[in-house]
């Protein structure tokens, strides 16, 4: 939220699983919402994981992830319409 209280519209979402999070990108990136947006679902990966190369264990955890970023959905969803 901003300083306003308002939903900067954007979150990220730990699911239980790397199947659960799958299923979710691949059915949700890309939705029509109202107000004509598209929602953006991508892998959420740690900055030092995304262009580390050198790091085995990068290319590993990206592998297996279970974090998703969540982008324009609207400001009112709650917690379980996400």
């Amino acid at each position: 939220m901003n300083e306003n209280f308002e939903s900067r519209k954007y979150g990220f979402i730990k699911f239980q699983s790397v199947l659960d999070a799958s299923t979710a990108l691949e059915t949700m990136n890309g939705k029509d919402l109202p107000e004509s947006v598209k929602l953006q679902v991508a892998k959420f990966e740690q900055r030092r994981q995304k262009g580390d190369k050198k790091d085995p264990a990068a290319g590993e955890s990206a592998a297996k992830f279970n974090n998703l970023f969540f982008k324009n959905f609207p400001g009112n969803w709650t917690d379980e319409q996400l």
